[in-house]
């Protein structure tokens, strides 16, 4: 179900793009879309399984961005030639 839930989620910041409310709602989308999935090849009922997700779902809201702008900042010192072995940390 992680498949499902990487190409929801990847899949509606690459059409949509990278902004505050797209990042927020990925994840949870992403997760009730492998819910959904998972109930239909457990035959089980959708209600069970949401529920059971939710936490991770509002953790997930919550942290999403905070991490995207943190990856970010990663990204732009690796490119600009600040290496972990040069910086001395």
């Amino acid at each position: 179900m992680s498949i499902v839930f990487r190409l929801v989620a990847g899949g509606i910041i690459a059409i949509l793009g990278p902004s505050f409310f797209v990042v927020t709602i990925a994840g949870p989308l992403g997760s009730v879309a492998a819910r959904l999935v998972l109930a239909g090849l457990l035959h089980k009922g959708v209600s069970v399984l949401l529920v059971a997700a939710l936490p991770g779902m509002f953790y997930t809201a919550l942290t999403a961005w905070p991490l995207t702008r943190l990856m970010d900042r990663v990204k732009k010192q690796i490119k600009g030639g600040t290496f972990f072995g040069e910086s001395g940390i």
